[in-house]
């Protein structure tokens, strides 16, 4: 064998060597995913086949022993509350009331709705008192539980109430609010229009009623859709339908909450929003005694879009 054919073969000998190493990296590689990755995105893996298989069907939930549920709105969902609504802008909003106060010289305000409270403090901690209403223990509970969020400032009042059944006793205040589509949560024309007169009630003369609501054009985009919203070891998944005749998208939650062992616990509630049109706010509010009655954009003064998904309401008491 001359040279030539020596070098031949021992580049062909290298040239093999060299093709098993990246067939033994290769299934190295492919051994690895299929292992290793999996045990590292489990959580990833079964949130996809759970989006797989709510997206079979718009069927509303069926109950069963298995899954705990609470029909009452912002009972399971109240602790993972503030995780799922990092996209609410609180600073913004509560800026743009303090603005409204500021012109009028206001001191004393009533949010009512206030859910975890986080608008109430803000206001608290500008100095402004505030007695704060909600109809959820739950979510008051997790209210009082940010004092520690905000030393050395006097606490708004919490207080367990339902908007229609609204009772302050003798107490006035300068302004109510209420943020986030808390008065869509009335569904029935009743409570709303009883809302309505109780706040009126305990309004001082001059003071504003401010609010904002989502409006029909959203709550009727909404029905048949899947929402998802995910933070630390919480996933959440809302089912929505809308009604036409009744004018209510029901709003059916999972809640899927980690636990410190992996395991993952499952609860369910449901919550329902009624759509109210320009027409209706405006006469249920002229009707408890409200003037100046205007609604505009979210957090603005100018006409509402035709496609806004968000009304800003004001009205003021004589």
């Amino acid at each position: 064998m001359n040279a030539s054919d020596q070098n031949s073969e021992k580049h062909e000998k290298n040239k093999n060597a060299e093709l098993n190493k990246l067939n033994k990296s290769r299934k190295f590689c492919k051994f690895y995913y299929k292992g290793e990755s999996k045990r590292k995105h489990a959580k990833n893996d079964k949130i996809k086949k759970l989006k797989i298989r709510l997206k079979r069907g718009f069927k509303r939930r069926e109950y069963n022993s298995d899954t705990k549920r609470d029909i009452t709105a912002y009972g399971a969902l109240s602790e993972s509350y503030d995780a799922l609504m990092t996209d609410a802008d609180y600073d913004k909003r509560a800026a743009f009331l303090i603005r409204q106060f500021r012109r009028r010289g206001f001191k004393t305000i009533l949010d009512l709705g206030c859910g975890t409270g986080t608008i109430a403090w803000l206001l608290s901690r500008k100095g402004y008192r505030v007695i704060a209403v909600d109809a959820s223990s739950e979510m008051l509970t997790e209210a009082m539980g940010k004092a520690a969020a905000y030393p050395g400032f006097s606490p708004p009042l919490f207080v367990r109430q339902s908007m229609s059944r609204l009772d302050l006793g003798r107490q006035e205040v300068d302004a109510a609010i209420s943020t986030l589509d808390a008065l869509n949560y009335l569904i029935s024309e009743s409570d709303l229009r009883e809302t309505f007169r109780r706040v009126y009630q305990f309004l001082r003369p001059g003071g504003l009623f401010l609010f904002d609501v989502n409006t029909p054009r959203k709550l009727r985009r909404m029905d048949k859709k899947i929402y998802m919203d995910e933070s630390n070891h919480i996933f959440c998944v809302w089912r929505t339908f809308f009604t036409e005749k009744t004018g209510i998208c029901v709003y059916q939650v999972d809640l899927f909450s980690q636990r410190p062992d992996g395991a993952w616990d499952r609860r369910f509630e449901e919550h329902q929003e009624r759509a109210w049109s320009e027409e209706q706010l405006r006469e249920f509010l002229s009707d408890a005694g409200f003037t100046r009655i205007q609604i505009t954009g979210d957090l603005s003064g100018k006409p509402p879009a035709r496609d806004a998904d968000r009304w800003l309401v004001r009205a003021e008491k004589k």
